[in-house]
Formats: C-alpha cells, structure tokens, sequence
C-alpha cells in the first residue's frame, strides 16, 4: 500500500503543477513533460491497484485516478494527430469548411471529462483511504 500511496500522491502533485502551468500559460516544454509524467504515473498506479489486495471500490477509484491521468495525455496527442491529419488529408481550409476551428472531441476530454474523472477519483480515493486506516 506504500507504493501505491506514493505514486498516487506523486500523481497528485504533478497534475496540481500541470494545472498551475496551463494556467498560468507557460505551455512551452513543461506541458507535455508533465503529460508524459502523468501517463507514466497513471499507468504505474493501474498496476500497482490490479496487483494490491485493496477494498474493492478503493482499487476501481485508485484505477479512475491512473486512467484518466494517462488518458489526459493520450487524449492531448490524439488531439494533435487528428487535427493535423486532416489538415494533411483535405487540406489547410478542412477546418473552416466543417464550421470548427478545432477538433473537439479529444479536446473536450482532455481538458474537461478527464481531469474532472481525475478529481472524481482523487477525492474517493482520500475517502476510502481516511476511511480504512487503523486508528491507535
């Protein structure tokens, strides 16, 4: 549970440091660092949670938190990809044509559905966590 604690708070941490850097728009290099530190560390908490013996709820919201840290960053590349592959397949007006500046759908996730999932399972987890340890 040691190495579950650390990674979830380091976790943690670098998504707070993620958000102060998208904030305070100091995208330059920080950003996709810190979203390859957030896959990583999602990743690696998925594991560590399938391979614990944790309470049942406690594993499935320590699996939302690493999920979709990893997926905001998944979902950042698939942005990019997307929208420049379809620059590249109908042309640099695609976008304006279609009435959209942008592609939205791995946007949205990346920037609203996943990191409220994130929060969502942050919070349950400290719950759960505040909740099952032993009191002296």
């Amino acid at each position: 549970m040691k190495r579950i604690l650390t990674v979830f708070w380091s976790l943690v941490a670098v998504f707070v440091l993620t958000g102060v850097a998208v904030a305070s728009l100091r995208i330059g290099l920080l950003i996709p660092v810190f979203g390859l530190i957030l896959f990583l560390l999602g990743i690696w908490l998925i594991v560590l949670s399938l391979k614990s013996d944790v309470n049942r709820v406690l594993r499935r919201l320590l699996i939302l938190t690493g999920a979709s840290a990893a997926g905001i960053f998944v979902s950042f590349i698939l942005h990019n990809l997307v929208f420049g592959l379809l620059i590249m397949l109908f042309g640099e007006g695609f976008w304006e044509r279609v009435g959209i500046e942008d592609e939205p759908v791995f946007f949205v996730l990346a920037l609203f559905v996943l990191p409220i999932a994130f929060i969502v399972g942050v919070v349950g987890s400290v719950v759960l966590m505040r909740r099952e340890r032993p009191r002296n």
